[in-house]
C-alpha cells in the first residue's frame, strides 16, 4: 500500500514540477510561445 502511495505522489510531484517549469519558461521568454 505505501508503495502505491509513493509511486501516485512521485508522479504528482513530477507533473507539477514539470507545470511549474513550463509557466517559469513561458514567463521568462514569451517568444517560445509563439504568436499566440
Amino acid at each position: 500500500m505505501f508503495k502505491e502511495i509513493s509511486d501516485s505522489l512521485v508522479t504528482i510531484i513530477a507533473l507539477v514540477a514539470f507545470i511549474i517549469l513550463a509557466i517559469y519558461l513561458l514567463n521568462q521568454d514569451p517568444s517560445l510561445v509563439g504568436p499566440i
